[in-house]
């Protein structure tokens, strides 16, 4: 079943209609902009449901100053995709460093790939 989910609140519902053994995925874009006054998006990054994957979209520089904000927990996970990546600070996302001197052109799709503090230059899939 695929759902588009506009604000938070249609968020909690839309969970609580899928079954619990079914795996799904969560695809948040503009991270940055989406507000979780409820405590819908902390409680669904911390309960850490086995299938349930949650990737979150969003612009680096807005996000490494936004203390308080839901995607620190997020961040904490140290795993993620800096596409077009700023080499000196995108790596403070993930308490990681980038390498300091990589391409000077990042087509479509490629960037850093960051896991378990380390990052790889790579290409995702683009149409």
């Amino acid at each position: 079943v695929d759902l588009l989910i506009t604000t938070v609140e249609q968020l909690a519902g839309a969970l609580a209609s899928v079954a619990e053994d079914t795996p799904h995925a969560i695809l948040i874009d503009d991270a940055e902009d989406l507000s979780d006054d409820s405590g819908v998006l902390a409680a669904l990054v911390a309960d850490r449901h086995p299938q349930r994957r949650m990737f979150a979209a969003g612009a680096a520089d807005v996000l490494r100053s936004s203390y308080g904000h839901w995607t620190q927990a997020v961040r904490r996970s140290r795993l993620g995709l800096a596409l077009k990546p700023n080499l000196l600070n995108d790596g403070d996302l993930w308490q990681t460093q980038l390498p300091r001197y990589g391409p000077t052109f990042y087509p479509a799709g490629r960037g850093y790939l960051v896991a378990e503090g380390k990052a790889e230059l790579t290409q995702v899939a683009w149409q």
